[in-house]
């Protein structure tokens, strides 16, 4: 079963191109993607699909086939509406068994995760030996891809792996996430609900500041300038994408649980200790139920 996203483009297929394009761009598949359309939906010239590309998504229509070379040619034809969420959301999953990372990489990719960096954790289960490593991460890419195509995402999420926690912890910093929360059954006084409200007050007090300073600013220069310059500070001052909003980072333990150490390690990187009640979660859906919590208390699930 399909994911559900709502509007007539749901059930189009899906293209991701490496580069930006724009309305009326002239742009040729190839590849896998290509074999794809061509070959197996058999896709004919008239016919509708949607592409994204830089992180945007549009409405394309087929306007060439080529079946024997396994490619078709789209023309852009409008902008579609976002659909990936507005606050970026990075899953650390400690490793598990083979066919549970791939269900936490799918079901991340769905539900809206910005990307998905695993580890192995001192009771880890699964180790991965080192010349295994760039198959495993091609494979997991590719279930990242079919789960952002089957759900109409913006973007594929990156995964990464590392097999050492200083790894972990370059990668993490590496994001600027001001918000690490660390998923910790031991941990009782940290509801991740209540977190998770004080983080929706900051940033959306971040986004109130925002919006002060720019309209300050800019009738500021409207009164010196004139409308020419009021036009050069909405250039200036309005934020990029995904800025003003709060990125945050996950850390999921394996099935054994978190050792005191890493524990200790965890919180000593400014990580906060959080629960999500009473039960205890597998490690595969742990990282998904958090998720889905976040991006719902931030807006970006249910509507």
């Amino acid at each position: 079963m399909g994911c559900w996203t709502g509007g007539e483009t749901s059930m189009m297929p899906r293209v991701f191109l490496d580069s930006a394009v724009a309305v009326g761009d002239k742009v040729t598949v190839a590849g896998d993607d290509g074999h794809h359309f061509a070959r197996v939906l058999r896709a004919q010239p008239g016919e509708q699909a949607t592409v994204a590309a830089a992180g945007t998504g549009y409405l394309a229509v087929v306007t060439a086939v080529d079946k024997q070379a396994g490619s078709v040619v789209l023309v852009i034809q409008e902008q579609l509406q976002k659909r990936d969420p507005r606050h970026a959301v990075y899953v650390v999953q400690a490793m598990a068994k083979a066919d549970k990372v791939d269900t936490v990489i799918q079901k991340c990719t769905e539900v809206g995760a910005a990307g998905v960096m695993l580890y192995e954790s001192e009771r880890s289960v699964a180790r991965l030996k080192k010349d295994k490593i760039p198959g495993k991460l091609a494979r997991w890419q590719k279930v990242a891809k079919e789960a952002a195509v089957q759900c109409q995402r913006d973007t594929i999420p990156v995964i990464k792996y590392a097999s050492a926690f200083s790894g972990v912890l370059e990668w993490v910093h590496s994001m600027h996430a001001p918000h690490l929360l660390l998923l910790d059954e031991g941990e009782s006084v940290n509801g991740l609900r209540s977190v998770l409200n004080g983080l929706h007050r900051e940033s959306s007090g971040l986004r109130t500041e925002m919006n002060g300073l720019h309209s300050e600013s800019s009738e500021r220069r409207t009164r010196a300038d004139g409308a020419s310059s009021r036009s050069k500070a909405d250039a200036e001052l309005k934020p990029a994408a995904n800025s003003g909003e709060t990125p945050v980072v996950i850390v999921i333990g394996p099935e054994g649980g978190w050792s005191d150490e890493e524990r200790s390690t965890w919180v000593g990187a400014n990580a906060r200790a959080v629960t999500l009640g009473p039960r205890i979660l597998r490690t595969e859906t742990a990282g998904v139920a958090a998720l889905t919590a976040i991006l719902y208390e931030f807006g970006d699930l249910g509507g």
